[in-house]
């Protein structure tokens, strides 16, 4: 019967939800947000795809970022779950100096 009322409702509701939800998120009157800082770097997924098969510089501090990062989360997990320590400290020995 009223099929056509409610395919109007369904896509009505489809097409304007998310860019509705999307406007209302924004922080549209929040100075704290407005003013926070944009800092970020901001290129594309496949650019930085490029830069780092294509430099080698940027390929090694990438690496270096990704290793201390490692080794932070592996102090971390190392600390607080005892079961991980050793498997932890036999692939990353030097962290051995650095546990509590």
């Amino acid at each position: 019967k009223d099929i056509g009322v409610w395919y109007i409702l369904l896509m009505f509701s489809n097409v304007w939800s998310y860019p509705l939800c999307y406007v209302l998120a924004l922080p549209i009157g929040d100075k704290r947000v407005q003013d926070a800082k944009h800092d970020v770097e901001d290129v594309d997924l496949v650019l930085r795809l490029v830069r780092f098969a294509t430099d080698a510089q940027h390929r090694q501090m990438v690496f270096a970022v990704w290793i201390r990062r490692l080794d932070v989360w592996g102090l971390h997990f190392a600390s607080r779950v005892p079961i991980l320590r050793s498997p932890i400290l036999f692939c990353r020995p030097h962290l051995r100096r650095k546990m509590p």
